[in-house]
């Protein structure tokens, strides 16, 4: 209680949960099946990766559990009205990964962890709002749940949300607009973003210890874009920089570089090339026939002030991914650099979502694709710029 207003957050157990889990014949049988030796040549999954493959807890003979914790904040009233942000509440879920990728999507197979306003949680802190669920998952690491006479233990295999809630985990600056160090995955400063010939070093647990040192020492209040140690690393099978705050494909790519860079595209289509209007581009993607999944999320229309495509994350994929099936035929030059731009970011959000990746492939494919947008990008700016010079185009970062 302070100033007479209650803070409080709810935590459901973990141990309790998992024990709850377990119990269910389905659940057991997914928990405890071995791992596909056949995809040695494949990415098929998170236990076809190298994070996954350096953690010594899950390459232990025994059974051991893959959390998967899934942190945002939403808003329980109008988020636009004179209440907003009062009562946003931040949640915390969590899967397994040991679950087949279809059963792990499925809301039912995610379990609710904990839920805290997040005036309160700015208020009191991480270490009071974290620390009963991490003491559930130090015992976990350590002794583990004992199910039908097996010892099963569990530690956290990553960490999901949006940038903002990741950086706000992991203890990196929440300042993505001017802050000099703003990225968690490498060391890549903001005068160097645009640098193609410059590789940036990655963020490695050493050092991020350094950094840390360098914060507790008292003379900086953030070092190389960190400002404090994520409650996190005490656990010890898992650290922020394994990497274990893996990027967001909905806020990065559909809400992010697709909604932003295919408005930018078609306004060149429709101001520059004069292929079609908004008027026959929204017509088609209202008449359309929308076969199966496409069919719950067909794309929003174009709206032309704005400055990136307004649907919702599925929305923007099918709209992409549709395109040229919707619209091609306007366009009479297929040679064009900013349509060729279009498909090779339809290629390469193919790619990021494939079910199956060949090893062989992988790389060769990726850079491929990741050179060709930028080149294309480069012949491609100044004429996009020409049409809207406060506009510029998205930096793919993977």
């Amino acid at each position: 209680m302070e100033n007479r207003n209650k803070r409080f957050a709810q935590y459901i157990p973990m141990k309790e949960t998992l024990e709850a889990l377990l119990k269910d014949l389905i659940v057991w049988q997914e928990c405890t099946k071995s791992v596909d030796d056949a995809s040695a040549h494949d990415l098929n999954d998170v236990s076809d990766g190298s994070v996954y493959k350096s953690n010594s807890l899950f390459m232990e003979s025994g059974i051991s559990l893959k959390l998967i914790l899934y942190q945002d904040a939403f808003e329980i009233v109008n988020p636009l009205g004179s209440a907003k942000k009062k009562y946003k509440i931040l949640r915390v879920y969590f899967t397994l990964a040991s679950f087949d990728p279809f059963y792990r999507a499925i809301v039912e197979n995610v379990q609710l962890l904990l839920l805290c306003r997040e005036v309160d949680f700015k208020y009191f802190g991480h270490i009071n709002v974290f620390s009963t669920m991490l003491s559930d998952i130090k015992e976990l690491e350590t002794n583990g749940l004992v199910i039908s006479g097996h010892v099963v233990k569990a530690t956290v295999f990553c960490i999901a949300g949006d940038n903002l809630g990741s950086h706000n985990i992991g203890g990196f600056t929440e300042d993505f607009s001017a802050s000099t160090y703003f990225c968690r995955y490498c060391l890549v400063t903001r005068s160097e973003l645009h640098d193609f010939q410059k590789c940036a070093p990655p963020r490695t647990v050493q050092k991020y210890k350094e950094a840390v040192e360098e914060v507790q020492a008292g003379a900086l209040t953030e070092s190389r874009g960190l400002k404090f140690d994520s409650l996190f690393n005490s656990l010890t099978y898992f650290h922020v920089c394994q990497p274990g705050l893996p990027p967001c494909i909905v806020h990065d790519v559909f809400e992010g570089i697709v909604a932003y860079d295919l408005a930018i595209y078609i306004k060149y289509f429709v101001k520059v090339k004069k292929f079609f209007t908004y008027s026959q581009l929204n017509r088609r993607i209202r008449q359309f026939s929308y076969q199966g999944s496409d069919a719950a999320s067909s794309p929003s229309e174009v709206v032309e002030k704005r400055v990136k495509i307004g649907g919702q994350a599925t929305e923007n994929w099918s709209l992409l991914r549709l395109l040229p099936v919707i619209i091609g035929e306007k366009i009479t030059d297929t040679d064009d650099p900013v349509w060729q731009l279009t498909v090779q970011l339809k290629e390469l959000v193919e790619f990021i979502c494939a079910p199956r990746i060949s090893l062989s492939l992988k790389m060769f494919c990726l850079m491929f694709s990741l050179w060709s947008i930028w080149r294309q990008e480069k012949r491609c700016f100044l004429i996009i710029n020409s049409i809207q010079r406060t506009i510029t185009l998205s930096t793919i970062q993977l």
